[in-house]
């Protein structure tokens, strides 16, 4: 049954990896709407009773106290800003001119005073372009406040994934030194009745020693996850405690084949498009800079000799013969050219990196079912008949000591994958910006 099961699971890998080289290439606006979508704006906060906290429990803290989730906003505030600044027309100038303008009277008598109002006009697009370039500046800020929301989820779930972790550790550290102690005591009252050797007793008391260190540096690590994961709601408690993780590795592995997502919906691919996006406007803006502005003038303009009055009408045109923007127009163009190449290769890369990702869970999880089906099972047994034989006096207590430590080493092996599987999930996640448990079956 276990051979059928490992089949499965690698003919579900290849299915996987197949549906990764097919990938479609979609505009971002095109994507999954699930993707890139973090739970916080969906968290509930609520009392929390619990000893223990949940992931649910970790969301709606960092949600509602983290102070990055609180800054977002003000990020978008500034680029709407420029979206509206960059919408005003420029102010219009009043000028006043005097001619003919002497300190005496009679002087004074022959000015010649003119008042005109003079506007510039951007009519060959120079506004709309720059509206166009605040536009993708404010998309471009809106990914990145999304961005930064999943990847401060995926934070907090690894978070969570780690004191899980250390939580285990700890408890096996503790029932490693308890055996330890076990092993210890009984080897000290064989020894006191002279069935036991002097090196027998010093080599378990070693053993004792150095279980009680290690499970003192477990207990130090559970601390310092704590402390690490409290730190994303704003306090440095070394006493957090967390439910364990229930998620199947498995499910995990098999969501990924519900997953409708084009290399263009990956975190990085997006990015390189906002910025080609921007670069893009940014060029068409300097495109319509380089067109002349009009600036149209009018005014009154008084003959103080004759008493007359005269309009004045003016339009004036700038002549672009040399500075056209053409040196930073090439430049952008070439930026262009060049982001096209490298969103290419990054496509081969990112579909390279799932691949690699989903391969590695796989062969975790098979050694995970191998290490929990078989080897622990076997070592227990291993174990178990090792003590006793050696309570029998058949085996040296080095032999018990090598089956002790094959037991402890499976058990924390365990814990290990289990931490390992949980770091490849969150970097896919990453990748590709979609919680696996999530995904709708």
């Amino acid at each position: 049954m276990r051979f059928k099961h490992l089949i499965y699971k690698r003919a579900l890998w290849y299915c996987m990896i197949t549906a990764t080289m097919f990938w479609g290439s979609v505009s971002f606006a095109d994507s999954n709407p699930a993707h890139w979508q973090s739970p916080f704006e969906k968290a509930t906060i609520k009392q929390i009773d619990n000893d223990s906290l949940s992931l649910n429990d970790i969301v709606g803290l960092v949600a509602e106290k983290n102070p990055i989730l609180k800054s977002l906003k003000w990020h978008l505030e500034s680029a709407e800003g420029n979206l509206r600044q960059a919408g005003l027309w420029s102010n219009p100038e009043l000028e006043l001119e005097l001619e003919e303008f002497g300190w005496n009277a009679p002087g004074f008598r022959e000015t010649e005073m003119a008042i005109i109002l003079s506007q510039e006009l951007e009519i060959f697009g120079q506004r709309g372009a720059r509206k166009q370039h605040a536009r993708a500046n404010i998309d471009y800020t809106k990914w990145k406040n999304q961005k930064l929301a999943f990847d401060l989820y995926l934070d907090a779930k690894m978070g969570y994934f780690k004191m899980a972790h250390a939580q285990d550790k700890a408890r096996l550290a503790r029932e490693a030194m308890e055996l330890a102690q076990t092993i210890y005591n009984n080897i000290e009252d064989r020894h006191n009745k002279g069935a036991a050797l002097q090196s027998g007793l010093l080599l378990s008391r070693l053993e004792l020693l150095k279980a009680q260190l290690e499970s003192d540096e477990a207990l130090r690590d559970r601390k310092n996850a704590s402390m690490e994961l409290s730190a994303l709601w704003g306090t440095d408690d070394s006493g957090v405690v967390v439910e364990d993780f229930g998620i199947d590795c498995h499910e995990c592995l098999k969501n990924i084949t519900e997953l409708d997502v084009s290399v263009d919906s990956c975190g990085e691919i997006i990015e390189m498009l906002f910025q080609k996006d921007i670069i893009d406007s940014e060029s068409r803006l300097l495109a319509a800079e380089a067109k002349p502005a009009l600036t149209f003038s009018g005014g009154v303009k008084r003959l103080q000799g004759d008493k007359a009055n005269s309009f004045i009408l003016g339009l004036s045109l700038p002549l672009p013969f040399v500075n056209r923007n053409q040196g930073e127009r090439a430049g952008l163009q070439a930026d262009i050219k060049a982001l096209k190449l490298e969103i290419n290769e990054r496509k081969a890369r990112v579909s390279s990196t799932v691949r690699s990702h989903i391969g590695k869970i796989v062969q975790l999880d098979e050694k995970l079912e191998i290490t929990d089906s078989l080897l622990l099972p076997t070592a227990e047994k291993t174990y178990e008949s090792l003590t006793q034989a050696y309570n029998a006096g058949r085996i040296p207590y080095t032999s018990l000591l090598e089956g002790e430590r094959a037991l402890i080493d499976l058990r924390f092996d365990k814990n290990n994958i289990f931490l390992n599987i949980r770091e490849l999930q969150i970097e896919l996640e990453r990748i590709i910006g979609i919680p696996l448990e999530s995904i709708k079956k």
